[in-house]
């Protein structure tokens, strides 16, 4: 009597670290880091050298581009055109939230968006978006996708713009690949040169394994201009496989309906 008592004793001892243990191996806290690389210098560029145009360039020997901060900031572009040297480049920098694995959706982090304006050959096209958890492993790898960036030849110039026409001169950017649900979903940044402060988007998504879920527009948006919007404009700056040209020719479609709709005429400039 007195051997089983220690027994159930020790076994109600355990059974709660047990417990603890088990729930520490399955729910941990973990901060995701965002790592860019592999810049894509050739592509498209939409609106050029009208609306619902596409141009075709190879930047490969001319782009302007550097990823800097742990790699959590990509910039690209320069100006000759007299623009003022902190709205001559674009820039995204991803900012990782902190998480509980496993779980989700969550917010994963932040993109801040600043869309300058750029000679036409100092463009990228994108890039590849790797994501990383920091606390159990610096290594832990969760997922990469593509990040296409469409910039848009702008049709205006100068501040004071209609809702409209800061939409079609809008760059902007969309995550594609197995790890995204979401590649029809457009990021889109408003021109520093006509009153743009840059946008700053949330994402959303599973961790282990990371899959992208949601943009949505963040709360707290910088002050001062305008910014940004959250869209469903397709990522025009990829160059398809032949096999893809039928269905990019109904994007485009869909992209310059989407533009014109409130648009009847316009004075373009690239």
């Amino acid at each position: 009597m007195t051997r089983n008592l220690a027994v159930g004793i020790r076994s109600f001892l355990v059974l709660p670290l047990l417990v603890l243990w088990q729930g520490g191996a399955t729910a941990r806290a973990d901060t995701i880091i965002g790592v860019f690389s592999n810049p894509v210098l050739s592509g498209n560029i939409a609106n050029a050298p009208t609306v619902g145009a596409l141009t075709f360039v190879d930047n490969t020997g001319s782009a302007a581009v550097s990823i800097t901060n742990g790699g959590s900031t990509l910039s690209w572009g320069r100006s000759t055109a007299g623009v003022p040297a902190n709205e001559s480049f674009s820039s995204l920098t991803f900012s990782g939230a902190s998480v509980t694995i496993p779980g989700g959706p969550y917010q994963v982090g932040t993109m801040t968006f600043l869309n300058g304006t750029s000679d036409l050959n100092s463009l990228i096209f994108g890039a590849t978006l790797s994501f990383y958890s920091n606390t159990v492993n610096p290594t832990t790898f969760l997922g990469s996708d593509n990040l296409i960036i469409t910039t848009t030849a702008n049709q205006f110039s100068g501040t004071g713009l209609t809702q409209a026409q800061l939409n079609t001169d809008a760059d902007y950017i969309n995550l594609c690949g197995n790890n995204s649900n979401i590649c029809g979903t457009s990021v889109e940044s408003y021109e520093d040169t006509e009153g743009g402060v840059g946008l700053v988007a949330d994402l959303f998504g599973t961790v282990d394994a990371l899959i992208a879920t949601e943009w949505l527009k963040d709360p707290n948006q910088p002050t001062g201009g305008v910014n940004g919007t959250i869209g469903n404009l397709p990522p025009l700056a990829t160059v398809p496989e032949p096999s893809s040209l039928l269905l990019l020719g109904t994007a485009v479609s869909g992209f310059v309906l989407k533009r014109l709709r409130t648009n009847k005429t316009r004075s373009p400039r690239v």
